[in-house]
């Protein structure tokens, strides 16, 4: 594991997938040291971007060690990475994959960390593994994203404040949030462009997540409203119509 220490990217790089092919039976615990020594020596390993194969690798190999260490990795800080959220939300995923009832507890108690990108990175694996417990933690969180997460994990109500969150200072990230909901928002979306609000994104998020059910409206709000011309038709197409 010394080589995959260099300060030389590639070198690392080489070093840990040579490492990988030798297949050791202490495989996952050298991997899992080696996540937790670039922890405290950023630089020795290339600043980041080596512990995202660290953790891939990781991964793959089965066992507690290697388990432990991507449940670690969850609240990693990303200091020295050039995207300081890559690993954290990489494990969030991954660890949902690998051990979904552990994932609940180590996901839910990653919301108390100081650190927001590790917030941002479990609030919608939390709300993908239904865990109903993180719904205090999630209404003290702002953003689209912990709206969203509310809304599926069932309090109606959240979709509402997403939906409003169009016509805030965020309204891009907003939108990307409900599409992320797909059909479900369908329905609150189209009473909002009927009671005359948020026609623009509201139509163009409907071209993207749009059922039957809105082409009426649609067509009855292009008449008055041209910025709803071009989604009407876009959804027209994805309909097959």
């Amino acid at each position: 594991t010394r080589r995959v220490d260099d300060p030389n990217l590639l070198v690392a790089e080489a070093s840990l997938d040579a490492l990988v092919r030798l297949a050791p039976p202490d495989l996952g615990e050298r991997l899992a040291h080696l996540m937790k020594t670039a922890q405290r020596d950023r630089k020795a390993l290339a600043d980041g971007p080596i512990r995202r194969q660290i953790l891939y690798k990781l991964s793959a190999v089965p066992g507690p060690a290697a388990t432990a260490a991507i449940a670690e990795a969850v609240l990693d800080d990303g200091q020295g990475d050039d995207r300081p959220e890559a690993v954290s939300r990489g494990a969030a995923l991954l660890l949902v994959e690998r051990d979904r009832s552990r994932a609940a507890k180590v996901l839910l108690a990653a919301l108390d960390s100081p650190l927001d990108h590790v917030k941002r990175n479990v609030v919608g694996p939390l709300a993908d593994l239904g865990v109903q417990e993180a719904l205090p933690k999630l209404r003290e969180l702002p953003g689209p994203q912990a709206l969203s997460a509310r809304f599926r994990l069932g309090e109606a109500e959240a979709l509402g404040l997403l939906l409003d969150a169009l016509e805030g200072p965020d309204p891009m990230n907003a939108a990307w949030a409900v599409v992320e909901l797909g059909p479900a928002a369908e329905p609150a979306l189209l009473a909002r462009l009927e009671a005359g609000r948020s026609f623009d994104l509201g139509a163009k998020i409907l071209s993207r997540i749009g059922t039957e059910r809105a082409l009426p409206v649609l067509e009855r709000l292009a008449g008055e409203h041209p910025e709803v011309v071009g989604p009407l038709g876009a959804l027209k197409r994805r309909l097959g119509g």
